[in-house]
C-alpha cells in the first residue's frame, strides 16, 4: 500500500499518510480514497501528514491538480484540508497557494496541534 487513511479518533476529519516517495500518481489514488470513505461517513475534513517524506511532485503537478484534477476526482468545495510538512518544505505551500485561489480551504502547517485546531475550528492562524 502506497498511503494509510483512517478516520480521526473524534471522527471530525480524516487522516492520511502516505508511505512511499510521494508521486501524482499516489496522490490521486489517495484522494480518490479519501473523497469515497468522507462521502460515506459525511466528512469533509482531510488532514495529510506529508513530513519526512520524499516529495517527487513538481509545482505543474500541484497546479493541474487544483486546477483540472480535484474536480475531476469530484473534491468539492466544501472539504477543508490541512496539510502537516516539515518545516524547510515548500512544495505544500506552493500547494495550498494554487488549491486556496481555486477556491478550497487548504492551509499548510509545521505543528500537529495548530491543523488539528484549524481544522476543528478551535484556532485561526
Amino acid at each position: 500500500m502506497d498511503y494509510h487513511i483512517v478516520i480521526s479518533e473524534n471522527n471530525d476529519h480524516l487522516l492520511l499518510k502516505i508511505l512511499k516517495p510521494m508521486t501524482l500518481e499516489i496522490v490521486i489514488a489517495a484522494y480518490e480514497e479519501l473523497i469515497k470513505i468522507g462521502k460515506g461517513n459525511n466528512i469533509f475534513k482531510m488532514l495529510a501528514d506529508l513530513r519526512n517524506l520524499e516529495i517527487k511532485t513538481n509545482n505543474i503537478d500541484r497546479y493541474e491538480f487544483a486546477y483540472t484534477m480535484s474536480e475531476k476526482l469530484g473534491l468539492d468545495r466544501n472539504w477543508k484540508l490541512a496539510i502537516l510538512k516539515d518545516k524547510n518544505s515548500t512544495a505544500p505551500d506552493f500547494f495550498e497557494t494554487v488549491m486556496t485561489n481555486v477556491g478550497y480551504d487548504c492551509k499548510a502547517f509545521t505543528k500537529l496541534e495548530d491543523a488539528e485546531d484549524w481544522l476543528e475550528n478551535k484556532k485561526l492562524p
